[in-house]
């Protein structure tokens, strides 16, 4: 209490994501974001609220998985969110193919293109939370 002024601190929403880290040797699979408030028109992985949408999409690009790990959850704060995220790793033998106006990449991690991605991702990208894969799924 400040001169009998009582401060409330606003509750942030918060909301629990799952990142597909989809890799192919030193390239990842990253998206523009073309509609969505948060990183929008910036590079990311594919995000998802349940494990079946992953799966689901997977099978959708018709993508065989030879590894498959779960990284250590992360939070990334925002000035009105908090995002609980989940990174999942998947290896795969081939790239898909990406459709000129999919506004999708494959970004080469050991030289990678200038395009806008936003810092979480950047912090996998860069190997800060990379290592931490390591619980088979």
């Amino acid at each position: 209490m400040i001169i009998g002024i009582h401060i409330l601190q606003l509750k942030k929403k918060s909301k629990k994501i799952l990142f597909l880290i989809v890799q192919y040797k030193n390239f990842v699979f990253l998206e523009r974001n073309q509609l969505k408030k948060i990183w929008k028109g910036l590079y990311y992985f594919p995000t998802f609220e349940k494990i079946l949408e992953i799966l689901k999409w997977i099978q959708n690009k018709n993508i065989y998985i030879y590894e498959k790990k779960i990284c250590q959850s992360f939070i990334h704060k925002f000035s009105h969110i908090q995002l609980f995220c989940t990174p999942i790793r998947v290896q795969i033998h081939k790239k898909f193919l990406i459709k000129k106006n999919d506004n999708n990449i494959w970004l080469n991690i050991a030289n990678p293109q200038k395009v806008g991605i936003p810092s979480p991702i950047k912090k996998i990208i860069n190997n800060e939370l990379y290592h931490t894969c390591v619980k088979k799924i």
